[in-house]
């Protein structure tokens, strides 16, 4: 008897601390999936006119939705962005059905980061942020305000030479505070 209730209590603690872990996980980690809707009229936002929707995608993960970075590409020749991107509370297919204003946004930050020379129509990006805005209706993400952001992948070039057109990658929050909020 002493054998079982020592076993019971081994498995409520280990559930206990699974139930836990998450809360204390030291990153939200998730899936993108992009595309390049640059040019598409999305333009002109409130916080930073200078700003275009660039790339727009599904996220899957420990955060779920939709995906859009508003990028400023910078000086031509150069391969550096800046911009923002909003995880939208939107479900995560293609093709994307969720509306640019009002935005049902989750959470959202700013970030910055640069391409790389394409090789066989394949290129890569990363870049570094900051998580500056959650919803407060979304509390299993409030924690996560201020904290920084890494994120990167890869696109794909039209066979044509044309714009990018398609990428994946990984997003990720880590649970260390950032100096840039």
């Amino acid at each position: 008897m002493k054998k079982i209730l020592i076993g019971v209590a081994a498995l409520a603690l280990l559930v206990a601390s699974s139930v836990t872990a998450r809360d204390n996980a030291p990153w939200l980690k998730s899936d993108v999936t992009y595309k390049f809707v640059y040019g598409l009229g999305y333009t002109n936002l409130s916080y930073n006119p200078a700003w275009d929707l660039a790339w727009e995608g599904t996220i899957e993960g420990d955060v779920t939705g939709v995906i859009r970075w508003w990028i400023n590409f910078g000086e031509a020749g150069y391969p550096y962005y800046a911009g923002r991107w909003e995880v939208l509370n939107c479900p995560p297919v293609y093709p994307i059905d969720c509306p640019l204003d009002p935005a049902p946004v989750i959470m959202a930050g700013y970030s910055a980061g640069t391409n790389f020379a394409p090789v066989d129509d394949i290129a890569k990006w990363s870049g570094k942020g900051v998580v500056t805005f959650v919803d407060p209706t979304f509390l299993q993400y409030a924690k996560w305000f201020g904290r920084r952001t890494t994120e990167g992948g890869w696109y794909n070039f039209a066979f044509d030479g044309g714009p990018p057109n398609y990428g994946e990658g990984t997003f990720m929050i880590y649970d260390r505070p950032s100096n840039k909020h």
